[in-house]
């Protein structure tokens, strides 16, 4: 991100304008990078926080595995 945010700060009083060929409608070329820069961000936050997710869920399956070998070790022990 260092580099669109210095490409960002370089290029912010650039006007150029891009025509979208099925609307016709005028954008900017600085505003459309900054809003792709805002999505891959977005982007970047949702992948951290389901990395997370998925490691919280990973450790309670291992509890629960834990707990469930606990019990199977237990109800062995009686049943003999």
């Amino acid at each position: 991100m260092k580099f669109f945010n210095s490409f960002m700060r370089e290029y912010e009083n650039v006007h150029v304008k891009i025509t979208d060929q099925i609307t016709g409608t005028e954008y900017s070329l600085v505003d459309t990078i900054y809003n792709l820069i805002k999505k891959i961000e977005e982007q970047e936050n949702k992948i951290k926080n389901l990395e997370q997710e998925n490691i919280e869920t990973t450790n309670q399956l291992y509890e629960l595995q834990n707990r469930l070998d606990l019990l199977e070790q237990t109800n062995s022990k009686f049943s003999m």
